[in-house]
């Protein structure tokens, strides 16, 4: 749409535009837009018809994702990328649209005036479907976004999707020109998540800068799941924020967040707790085969209560928990078969990391002596993945200042 030079999508992807090495989508790409238009929160939030608070938690998760704490700071990371001009001309092609937009009203008063044909053998279910079909055709036609639909089967899709809410963050890793594929690891990942009835979990767990979040979100990107969630478990204050913005996401898709609203209202935290728990958990009852994971697990125990642990009130999914606390084995939520240990890389597979990240290429194109070379840069670093990329990053920036 608008812009297809800048913002061309990608067709097996659902990001729109990389930005060295991270990935935006699209309502990220359209928040972002508007940060360089210079819009407040409400203005952003009434031009993309969402809620203030659903506006803050985009903004959070693109802060995290460019590594700032600003708006400013978003601002400044795109500047410095190269890409300012593009997300100028997305605004002005794009958005500029949305803020005078009349095509939801408009559609919401078409509600009111359309009848579905008198015909007594039409139950009410295929009235309302039949509504609902000229509403979604007169949205197509009125708007810029594409659809792949085939005509058979187009109004029972968009049924489906209109009862259950679609949630996909892109989490970021690092680009492929840089990755480390881990196969072995990946393998052991999916055979103990290949089920789909009741909740599988497992937890990863390994030292600082092993790589847990890294293969629990490539992981995630294999998986078909229409709700995805990555929770900052690191502490219980910010687990419960990450519920909070969970919450809102699942509220807004449903037109529900009044309900969230309410919540943090509430006066008492055990209040809070229950209420959140049961919104959360009745969504997801709602949306079988969702994934959630739990990342920095410090104390498994003193969050217990925010693990989905029975089917029959959370419904089924997945669980994948990442933790550098190996007495996670003592836990009551896991079996010892469902704890993967990430230890540290062999000698392969931390030549191949560096290499990559230190010359762009891989280590089976280098020399016996070329490899010995590199192996001895690496004689006094732990060998895992966080230690040799910040190693090699700093060779990298040596050479570049001596030039």
């Amino acid at each position: 749409m608008g812009n297809k030079t800048a913002f061309a999508r990608v067709a097996d992807r659902p990001y729109l535009i990389e930005v060295n090495g991270l990935y935006f989508t699209q309502r990220e790409v359209e928040i972002i837009s508007h940060l360089m238009g210079g819009k407040s929160i409400k203005t952003i939030a009434n031009s993309l018809n969402l809620s203030p608070r659903t506006v803050e938690v985009y903004l959070n998760k693109i802060k995290s994702k460019v590594n700032k704490t600003s708006r400013d700071g978003i601002i400044d990371f795109i500047e410095k990328s190269g890409r300012l001009l593009d997300f100028k001309q997305y605004y002005l092609t794009n958005m500029k649209g949305y803020e005078n937009s009349s095509i939801i009203r408009e559609n919401s008063e078409l509600q009111e005036k359309i009848e579905p044909p008198e015909d007594k053998n039409l139950s009410s279910f295929a009235k309302r479907k039949y509504v609902f079909a000229v509403l979604a055709i007169s949205f197509l036609l009125s708007s810029s976004i594409y659809f792949s639909v085939s005509l058979d089967k187009s109004i029972d899709s968009m049924l489906f999707y209109q009862k259950k809410p679609f949630i996909r963050p892109e989490l970021a890793v690092p680009s492929k020109k840089v990755l480390l594929e881990r196969s072995e690891l990946m393998t052991q990942i999916k055979k103990k998540l290949k089920g789909n009835e009741g909740i599988q979990k497992i937890a990863l767990v390994g030292s600082v800068g092993a790589g847990k979040t890294v293969l629990a979100r490539q992981f995630v990107k294999t998986q078909k799941a229409s709700i995805i969630w990555e929770i900052n478990a690191e502490t219980k204050e910010t687990l419960i924020r990450s519920f909070f913005d969970f919450a809102y996401m699942l509220a807004e898709k449903e037109n529900k967040t009044k309900e969230i609203e309410f919540i943090e209202n509430l006066g008492s935290h055990e209040e809070k707790k229950i209420h959140l728990l049961a919104l959360i958990q009745e969504y997801l009852k709602n949306c079988p085969n969702w994934l959630l994971i739990y990342d920095d697990v410090d104390d498994i125990s003193g969050i217990y209560a925010y693990l989905p642990n029975d089917s029959k009130v959370w419904g089924i999914g997945k669980v994948i928990i990442t933790t550098k606390n190996e007495n996670i084995k003592n836990s009551i939520y896991l079996k010892p078969d469902q704890i993967i240990h990430i230890t540290e890389l062999n000698n392969a597979d931390a030549l191949m990391l560096f290499s990559k990240v230190l010359y762009n290429i891989k280590s089976n194109k280098l020399s016996s002596t070329q490899k010995e070379k590199l192996l001895s840069l690496l004689k006094d670093v732990p060998f895992f993945p966080l230690d040799i990329s910040m190693r090699a990053h700093h060779l990298k920036n040596m050479y570049l200042s001596r030039k």
